[in-house]
This record gives structure tokens, sequence and C-alpha cells, in this order.
């Protein structure tokens, strides 16, 4: 997801199913972005999914930008 302003619906750039790898395709060294992974682990009844928020700011970010994901 991109960041927008408030109170705005949220930006999605992208979807998929390959986890990081593919995440990382997505993201520019000028951006700043939101992920989510959903994470599996274990089998069966032991079986349990995470959810993990990622936030990335590229190197070459505008401060504006990286204020937004702040």
């Amino acid at each position: 997801f991109a960041p927008t302003p408030e109170g705005a619906p949220l930006q999605l750039l992208n979807a998929g199913s390959l986890s990081v790898p593919e995440m990382r395709r997505f993201l520019a060294e000028d951006s700043a972005a939101f992920g989510l992974l959903r994470l599996s682990f274990g089998s069966g009844k032991f079986k349990r999914t995470k959810m993990v928020l990622t936030a990335f700011c590229g190197p070459r970010a505008s401060v504006a930008r990286r204020a937004k994901v702040a």
C-alpha cells in the first residue's frame, strides 16, 4: 500500500502470494510503502497464521515521503 492523505482510502500497489522476494520487486528506491505478510506455521491443529505489517522507505525517498510513512 502507498501512503495516502488522512481519511483517504488506501492505494493498493500490488498483491501476490510469493512472500518477501515478490514484494521487493514492487518497491522503488524513491518510494515509501507499507506491506502486509501472512505467514503460516505448523500443520494440522497446530497450524497458526500470523500477519506482519512492514514499512519501507527507499534510500532515495524524499523527506516528505518519509514523513508520510512515519
